[in-house]
């Protein structure tokens, strides 16, 4: 039995591996739990509990197949993280790009508003989340944002469905 969890164990270590973060976007879980599932599959097999084996690749083909067909299906919200890169000496007024972020539909989230400040130029960083069942996409910060006069640069990078 110790064989079994040293094996999960070390899989679990592979699995977390795969996981990478990348901006506000968390990418590889569902790889890492299939290596994961497929390992506990196989140790089933090995020490001859076929008939639970068999029980789990059905809950795994169901939680692969099924539920990602189901999810599309639900209301959900895109999240956005946007960076805005304020002229040099202008402060970030964060109460206008929120009001504006709100016109659009879009909130923050409250843990992600950060201000940083380089010796030269504010930045605002923070990630929002709007309705996704209405098809709004990335253009809405294309056409508005630029008419901030106090902006330098911004980036804007979707991230995922919450």
């Amino acid at each position: 039995m110790q064989v079994i969890g040293s094996l999960l164990t070390g899989i679990g270590f592979l699995g977390a591996g795969i996981i990478v973060k990348s901006g506000a976007s968390v990418r590889g879980l569902t790889t890492a739990a299939s290596m994961w599932s497929s390992a506990a599959i196989g140790n089933l097999v090995g020490v001859h509990i076929a008939l639970a084996a068999i029980g789990l690749t059905a809950v795994f083909i169901v939680c692969m197949a099924a539920i990602p067909r189901l999810e599309g299906h639900l209301p959900s919200k895109a999240a956005i993280a946007v960076r805005l890169r304020y002229r040099e000496g202008v402060r970030p007024q964060t109460e206008k790009i929120l009001s504006f972020l709100g016109k659009h539909s879009f909130m923050p989230h409250p843990d992600s508003v950060c201000v940083t400040f380089d010796g030269g130029h504010f930045g605002l960083d923070l990630v929002v989340s709007g309705s996704a069942q209405h098809g709004r996409t990335l253009d809405w910060v294309v056409k508005d944002l630029p008419d901030f006069q106090s902006i330098d640069s911004f980036t804007v990078t979707r991230t995922s469905r919450t």
